[in-house]
């Protein structure tokens, strides 16, 4: 034991000999005494250094888009079609798919991707499974659903285990390229369940035939539109902007960070136990909104919130009436091209200037409202009696 003791000291100590000395190599110093350590048995090596664990998918099955899917519409596009979800990813490093529901306990996972690398060491990408909460505010990781598909142009596949019928899932696409190369191809993800309206992007309305601070399952649904969407209540109006998640790969620490961007999430959120909307906390959420969303979604939410003010605070319709005097043409771009006539009745309530809406309004070729642009009232129709003979 002592001339263990002995030794490493001595290996200890000719390693920072060579590390203060300025003209000696210190990678050959390093070297040489790791060689001198595992030679005198300190250090045991290890045969299981080179084995490789990880999972990877076989040769087989293809990935072929079906006709109307625009590959090219984002980064990353998800496309369900009956109980398939096909995904197409564009030179990527990290980005994951839309919510889908799991129809069985596993699913039939088919990859095809390429990459600009040419080194062994960059031919591989990865997918993942995440399961989402039921109170839609967290996701975990299926554990043994990490598969690593080779990016050479072929397909290839694997059958993912371990996932529970009618929950939630997404997958994350992941690269290890050392910041030089990017991913591109698609999946084909087969199993799908259902679950209504999870990533439908042609839905825009929700009408709910309750009173507007009813306990509903507003929340619930929405949980599964990500996309635009507006809700309205007898007697409300409420507008929630997109917003995405991201599962960002932090390589070193073997983890995920979650992100989420636009602050529809937050304003999902604003319920109270009961499932009731929360809208003083609703409209709290504005000043955040005016940082990330853009013009069109800020109208949408102000005059929605103004037209059918329902339980709206003087605060905040200060707020929202303040955007829409800031913001004159989107608002009345956003009127007239919806043909709401209560929204542009509102804007000229509030004194704003109506020249150009109305040139915009007369191009649309929308005369009821060009009429109360002008201060026109509707022009009634005609009626006639036999009793006027």
């Amino acid at each position: 034991m002592k001339l263990t003791r002995k030794l490493t000291a001595l290996a200890m100590a000719v390693l920072l000999a060579f590390t203060l000395t300025a003209c000696s190599p210190k990678a050959w110093a390093q070297d040489t005494v790791v060689k001198l350590v595992k030679a005198m048995g300190l250090v045991e090596e290890s045969e299981d250094d080179d084995t490789d664990t990880t999972t990877k998918a076989a040769a087989g099955g293809s990935v072929e888009f079906p006709e109307g899917m625009d590959t090219s519409a984002a980064r990353v596009v998800t496309y369900p079609q009956d109980n398939t979800l096909y995904v197409s990813f564009n030179s990527i490093a990290n980005r994951s798919t839309e919510y889908f529901v799991a129809g069985g306990d596993s699913m039939t996972v088919t990859g095809c991707a390429t990459t600009e690398a040419s080194s062994e060491k960059y031919m591989y990408f990865k997918i993942a499974f995440w399961e989402l909460s039921d109170d839609k505010t967290s996701t975990s990781y299926v554990q043994g659903s990490t598969i690593y598909y080779c990016a050479d142009g072929s397909a290839y596949q694997y059958n993912v285990t371990g996932l529970t019928p009618g929950k939630q899932y997404k997958i994350t696409i992941s690269y290890d390229n050392g910041n030089k190369y990017y991913v591109t191809g698609g999946l084909k993800v087969e199993g799908l369940g259902s679950d209504l309206f999870t990533n439908c992007r042609s839905l825009a309305r929700l009408c709910l035939r309750a009173a507007p601070d009813a306990p509903t399952g507003l929340k619930k649904l929405l949980g599964a539109i990500s996309a635009d969407i507006t809700a309205e209540f007898d007697g409300a109006r409420l507008f929630y902007p997109e917003y995405s998640e991201f599962l960002d790969e932090n390589t070193p620490a073997h983890i995920f960070n979650h992100s989420i961007e636009g602050e529809g999430y937050r304003m999902r959120q604003c319920f109270t136990a009961a499932g009731a909307v929360d809208y003083a906390a609703f409209d709290a959420s504005f000043a955040q909104a005016c940082v990330g969303e853009g013009e069109g979604a800020l109208c949408r939410l102000a005059l929605g919130r103004l037209v059918l003010p329902f339980a709206l605070g003087g605060q905040a319709r200060a707020d929202y009436e303040f955007y829409l005097r800031a913001h004159p043409a989107a608002a009345f771009r956003l009127a007239i091209d919806t043909r709401d006539e209560a929204a542009l009745r509102l804007l000229v309530g509030l004194g704003l200037p109506t020249a150009e809406a109305a040139a915009y309004c007369a191009r649309a070729g929308w005369s009821a409202g060009a009429a109360i642009l002008l201060g026109r009232a509707k022009r009634a129709k005609k009626s006639y009696s036999f009793d006027d003979l």
